[in-house]
């Protein structure tokens, strides 16, 4: 089944972030996710990683640091 996002709640930020590359999902899907919380009232970000394949997450050749995703965790604490 699906989730309904918008009945879902506290609508917490939620930052997408998509490998360009991504040969196992399409960035087109990524990018309607996004675009699908945004509607129904979640605060979204979404990243496009440009050269990165599926599973790319936070090698620093990708331009990305561990350190940017603890900042971004900081910045949206859960209450």
């Amino acid at each position: 089944g699906q989730i309904d996002a918008a009945q879902s709640s506290p609508k917490r930020p939620v930052w997408v972030m998509h490998g360009t590359a991504d040969q196992a999902v399409p960035l087109s899907l990524g990018q309607k996710l996004s675009q699908s919380l945004q509607a129904a009232g979640w605060p979204v970000t979404f990243t496009p990683i440009s050269g990165a394949p599926h599973g790319w997450m936070w090698r620093s050749q990708y331009g990305h640091t561990n350190q940017e995703l603890w900042d971004w965790f900081m910045k949206n604490p859960l209450p």
